[in-house]
């Protein structure tokens, strides 16, 4: 959102899990700290999700490698869920199941 990174949660990390987020990666940040934060305005106006918890921070794009340890830090934190819910279904695009169905009747 703007120049921040917004990261949608299942749990909200502890103050000390945020601590040890930000010593564990300050290479990632490029001003400030990894910060829990309410729904942005912009969030709350599109009522984008904003029950879950998030974190904030302004992610240094030079070190996109690095998120995806980040990533995985969080998810291995102790207050995060013990078993993350399977990601949605993908949604067929319109028309794709009568095209299925047309393809299988030609092959009778």
């Amino acid at each position: 959102v703007g120049d921040r990174l917004v990261i949608r949660l299942q749990s909200e990390p502890t103050s000390d899990e945020l601590a040890e987020l930000n010593r564990e990666f300050p290479d990632i940040v490029m001003a400030g700290s990894i910060e829990v934060t309410p729904p942005l305005s912009v969030e709350l106006r599109d009522d984008d999700h904003v029950k879950l918890p998030r974190i904030i921070f302004r992610f240094d794009v030079q070190r996109a490698a690095r998120l995806r340890m980040f990533i995985d830090a969080l998810n291995a934190l102790p207050s995060a869920p013990a078993e993350l819910a399977p990601p949605p279904a993908p949604v067929a695009p319109p028309h794709q199941e009568e095209r299925e169905q047309e393809e299988d009747d030609e092959a009778v």
